[in-house]
């Protein structure tokens, strides 16, 4: 997985012209007076596969950069865990197996009926 770099002045002031000063998601005006309004963001995660070119970044207002990256934070957690070995599969597999053991299924026998007792 690439890193993640920051954009240079030159970049981020080519996004400005390219957006025209609008947000990449949601269009409205993006606030450049306030520190921390404007989010670069990746439009294709590094986790996914992306990378930092140029035409994989948009600039997004706080907002909307805040809502995708809640969308991505699960799926990125998944991918890094089955990267990493660290799903149930894996620590069963290390484990020497399922720690529990199955016996299997039991039929009840005909006409059984559960007795249920007040206590």
């Amino acid at each position: 997985m690439e890193k993640r770099k920051p954009l240079s002045r030159r970049e981020f002031g080519l996004l400005i012209i390219q957006q025209e000063g609008k947000c990449g998601k949601c269009a409205c005006r993006l606030d450049f007076t306030q520190p921390k309004r404007v989010v670069d963001e990746h439009l294709h995660p590094l986790a996914d596969g992306g990378g930092n070119e140029i035409t994989n970044r948009a600039l997004y207002c706080y907002e909307c950069a805040k809502g995708k990256t809640v969308k991505e934070v699960t799926p990125r957690a998944k991918s890094k865990r089955y990267a990493e070995g660290r799903t149930q599969y894996d620590k069963r597999k290390r484990a020497g197996g399922s720690r529990i053991k199955s016996r299997g299924f039991q039929p009840k026998p005909a006409g059984y009926k559960y007795q249920w007792s007040k206590k």
